[in-house]
């Protein structure tokens, strides 16, 4: 009792431990789903534990954290696009400072790996652990006391397998008695990266081949406004002219070449430590903001609530919907249950789970007449899917073996689907019976 005292104390007292697991800084707007890792709440702010009660589990799920380029390497094809603007004289003056920018960042995905972790990106995972070890310590108390293990899961893909390990290494760091009781980590691609599995099949056709999908994300691009914002980022780099001759010949389309700029201007915080980026400077709020709004719409359509009357996009999440009820059901039969599990994936996972869940702001699905526009919807990947974004349910038990949830959405309390009635009035607390009841778990 003594040493998780100390603990807790050290934790409140300092802003630091082998690293801070309060670090926060200060991110340019409209990064979408590239938002670096913020909690959401502050510890001291949770509701108590309801009188007679004690944690006795906890599971998580987790997207990776910040890291670096992936896709269509748009830091290579905007530094083509530049060097044919230097070589024509196209070059306005805050154009000519890009070209050392994008190199740089070239040089960082290069060397690092496109897709993988930046040192940003292990710290978060680490400072997730270690506020965790904060928040869940007479848990943890316990299963020291008791041998109870700790399952490490990630779907086995490189980036989620990192965040997995950096989330031990804060673990271990702020509670180093914790390490005989972690498992080996394992590969669980069946629920943690569904959307690549055979029974996702028909989710895939439906992203190649859906002609609502298409023909629905095609007018959103079409806006004249992502004209307009296109054109007010390229005129800042380079001269009217050369802005004009954009979409001919083997030159990238005015959009394309936009987007490729704000993909640099979202992936760059994530990579401070990595870089001195200055790619504010050619995204304005305004067309950062329209930016933001055409990614998140490709993910609400193709990962999110998307079209009323269908659930293709979120529905092969219930794969792992029943494994976070299936686990505290073990722990409600097994005299040795596991203390804590704990799960790595990605947003292709993240997004549709919090979504069969109904989370609040994930799930107001749109029909084609009214299709998603951020004046009439509340989905924002920056909230629903930043990076290192997870979910968390913490268990609690009495004497009568009554088991009570608690969910932590981004480390912030959260209430679970309307239909789901809590322990009272304006409690986070619900009856595991109940979630049962309004998943229709039982």
């Amino acid at each position: 009792m003594q040493r998780f005292s100390r603990l807790y104390s050290v934790l409140l007292g300092l802003s630091w431990l082998p690293f801070s697991v309060f670090a926060s800084a200060a991110f340019p707007p409209y990064l979408s789903s590239k938002t670096p890792y913020q909690p959401q709440q502050q510890i001291a702010d949770y509701q108590p534990i309801p009188t007679g009660y004690q944690l006795v589990f906890t599971e998580l799920l987790a997207r990776h954290g910040a890291r670096t380029m992936t896709g269509g390497k748009s830091d290579v094809r905007s530094y083509q696009l530049w060097q044919q603007a230097q070589k024509s004289g196209a070059l306005t003056a805050l154009g000519k400072t890009l070209g050392p920018q994008l190199a740089a960042m070239i040089k960082v995905n290069q060397a690092l790996g496109y897709g993988q972790l930046t040192q940003l990106g292990r710290e978060e995972h680490q400072q997730l652990a270690g506020r965790l070890v904060l928040r869940d310590q007479s848990l943890f108390q316990q299963a020291i006391a008791q041998g109870r293990k700790i399952s490490v899961q990630s779907s086995g893909k490189g980036r989620a397998v990192d965040s997995a390990e950096n989330f031990v290494l804060g673990l271990k760091q702020t509670q180093p008695t914790l390490t005989p009781l972690l498992l080996p980590a394992q590969a669980n691609p069946i629920q943690l990266y569904f959307h690549k599995n055979d029974s996702s099949k028909p989710y895939r056709n439906y992203l190649k081949k859906d002609a609502q999908l298409k023909a629905t994300l095609a007018a959103i691009k079409a806006q004249a406004q992502s004209q307009q914002m296109a054109r007010q980022v390229l005129e800042r780099i380079y001269t009217k002219p050369f802005v004009d001759q954009l979409g001919s010949g083997e030159l990238p389309t005015l959009l394309a070449a936009a987007q490729m700029l704000y993909d640099l201007y979202a992936i760059a915080p994530g990579m401070q430590y990595e870089g001195q980026w200055q790619f504010s400077q050619f995204m304005p709020a305004e067309a950062a903001k329209w930016f933001a709004y055409l990614n998140d719409a490709e993910d609400f359509y193709q990962k999110g609530p998307a079209f009323q009357g269908q659930d293709i996009t979120y529905r092969m999440a219930q794969v792992l919907v029943d494994d976070f009820f299936n686990s505290i059901k073990q722990l409600q039969e097994n005299t040795a249950p596991l203390a804590a599990k704990l799960r790595f994936s990605h947003a292709e996972v993240v997004i549709p789970f919090v979504t069969l869940l109904q989370l609040p702001g994930s799930d107001q699905a749109v029909t084609t007449e009214q299709p998603y526009r951020y004046d009439n919807n509340p989905w924002r990947g920056e909230t629903i899917a930043p990076m290192a974004a997870n979910i968390q349910w913490d268990v609690y038990r009495d004497a009568h073996q009554h088991y009570l949830v608690k969910m932590l959405y981004n480390e912030r309390e959260t209430r679970f689907k309307t239909d789901c009635q809590p322990i009272k009035a304006g409690s986070f607390y619900y009856a595991f019976s109940e979630l049962q009841r309004c998943y229709h778990q039982q």
